[in-house]
C-alpha cells in the first residue's frame, strides 16, 4: 500500500494570516513565478470606458449668432460651423409629454415659416443612420411658458427601433401625440408655417420640388410670442450600456421669415 507520514501541525511563521493579505503577499512573493505580471493591466473594456470619458464631450455653444438662444443647453452639444448648426445630445433627454428637451431658438410673433435641411447620423459613425432608442432631431414650435410644455415638433430619427421615420409630434398640456412614417432617407427638408392659429408642418426630399403636407394644427390658445426653431433629444426605455446618446444632426441653410 501507499505509505503515509505522520502529519505535522504548521509552524505559526508558516501560517496564512487570512485578514491581512499585504503581509502575506509580501512574504510569499516568488519572482521567479511571477516574473513581470506583477500588476494585472486594466481589460480591453476597462480601457475602452476610460478613454470614453476622457473623449466625454461637454456642452458647448459656440458660432451661433447672436439671436439664437439655447433652451437646456446642459443637455446638448450645440454650435455652428461653416453656416451648419450642429446638435449631438449629451445625455438622454425628451420632447415628449411633460418632458422639455434641448433647443436653439429664436422668438417670433404674428405670421412666420422656418425651413431647414436636415440631416441625421450616429456621432460615432457619421456614415450611419441612428438604430436604437428615439433619437431624433427637427423643427419646433412652443410658447415660452413653462407651465406646462406645449410644443409642435417636425423631424426626423428613430422611434423605438432601427427604422428611421420622420416625425410629427402635437403635445398639448403635457400629452404627446406622435405620428411617424416610416422612411429611408437620412436628409429630409422640413418646413412648418404659421399662419394665425394655424401651424403648417411639411416635408420633402432633397431631390423633390414639391412639399408634402405632414400635419396642419390649430393652437387657438397659443400667445403671440412663440420659440420657433431646432430641437434634438436622446431618450431609451433602460439604462443599459448601449442606452446612451449617439446621435448627430446637422442643420443646413436653416431660414426663419420674416
Amino acid at each position: 500500500g501507499q505509505g503515509t507520514a505522520p502529519a505535522q501541525p504548521v509552524a505559526s511563521s508558516d501560517k496564512w494570516l487570512p485578514k491581512n493579505l499585504i503581509i502575506n503577499l509580501a512574504t510569499e512573493y516568488d519572482e521567479a513565478f511571477w516574473g513581470q505580471n506583477t500588476i494585472i493591466s486594466p481589460t480591453k473594456a476597462l480601457q475602452e470606458i476610460v478613454a470614453r470619458f476622457d473623449r466625454q464631450e461637454t456642452p458647448t455653444h459656440t458660432g451661433l449668432a447672436a439671436d439664437w438662444q439655447v433652451l437646456n443647453p446642459q443637455l446638448a452639444k450645440i454650435y455652428q460651423q461653416d453656416g451648419v448648426i450642429i446638435m449631438k445630445p449629451l445625455m438622454k433627454s425628451a420632447w415628449n409629454d411633460a418632458d422639455t428637451g434641448p433647443m436653439a431658438f429664436q422668438t417670433r410673433q404674428g405670421n412666420f415659416s422656418i425651413e431647414t435641411r436636415i440631416q441625421v447620423r450616429k456621432a460615432t459613425d457619421t456614415t450611419a443612420a441612428p438604430d436604437r432608442g428615439f433619437q431624433a432631431g427637427g423643427l419646433l414650435i412652443r410658447p415660452a411658458s413653462r407651465d406646462t410644455e406645449n410644443h409642435l415638433f417636425l423631424g426626423l430619427g428613430t422611434g423605438g427601433n432601427a427604422n428611421l421615420k420622420l416625425l410629427v409630434q402635437h403635445t398639448v398640456h403635457g400629452q404627446s401625440a406622435v405620428q411617424p412614417t416610416k422612411v429611408t432617407a437620412t436628409d429630409w427638408w422640413l418646413r412648418m408655417e404659421c399662419q394665425g392659429a394655424q401651424v403648417r408642418l411639411l416635408a420633402r426630399q432633397p431631390d423633390e420640388t414639391n412639399w408634402t403636407l405632414m400635419k396642419t394644427v390649430d393652437r387657438t390658445d397659443w400667445p403671440d410670442t412663440l420659440q420657433v426653431g431646432l430641437a434634438t433629444y436622446a431618450d431609451f426605455t433602460g439604462n443599459g450600456p448601449k442606452m446612451r446618446p449617439d446621435l448627430r444632426v446637422r442643420f443646413r441653410q436653416t431660414v426663419i421669415q420674416p
